[in-house]
């Protein structure tokens, strides 16, 4: 399968692989969603990492690497003294030690994306599939 392009609420077209756009928590317009879950893109200098479903920043960075999709911003908290630890952010369920500092993240809006994209969305909810990849 292709990549996917979503377009992020900074009007960026970001290239994704669909096993990186998950899709266990989609919310369309117009649905009932009082958490406001929304789809954020998470990055790094190399480029958009992968797509996820969150209610805020924090919540989708733990998302990503819950979901294994955030190893490369994760580091061995063995290799790094106790003292500098505070210079990184523990995410996910587990806490995981992770260097944020050449991160980004882009909320998205499911509506503004191409028929294509919310007809994958669409079929990915129907089928109950964790990511793209899976329609």
């Amino acid at each position: 399968m292709a990549n996917i392009t979503i377009i992020g609420k900074d009007k960026t077209e970001y290239s994704l692989v669909p096993e990186s756009v998950l899709s266990n928590n989609v919310i369309f317009g117009g649905e009932y969603n009082p958490h406001n879950v929304r789809p954020w893109i998470i990055g790094n200098e190399y480029g958009a990492i992968c797509l996820v479903w969150a209610e805020n920043e924090q919540e989708a960075l733990d998302v990503m690497v819950d979901s294994g999709l955030g190893d490369s911003f994760l580091i061995d908290e063995y290799d790094t003294d106790v003292e500098d630890l505070g210079d990184y952010s523990f995410l996910g369920n587990a806490g995981e030690v992770a260097d944020l500092s050449n991160a980004w993240i882009v909320e998205v809006e499911i509506m503004k994306q191409s028929m294509e994209v919310i007809i994958m969305f669409a079929k990915a909810v129907g089928a109950n599939v964790d990511d793209l990849s899976q329609v």
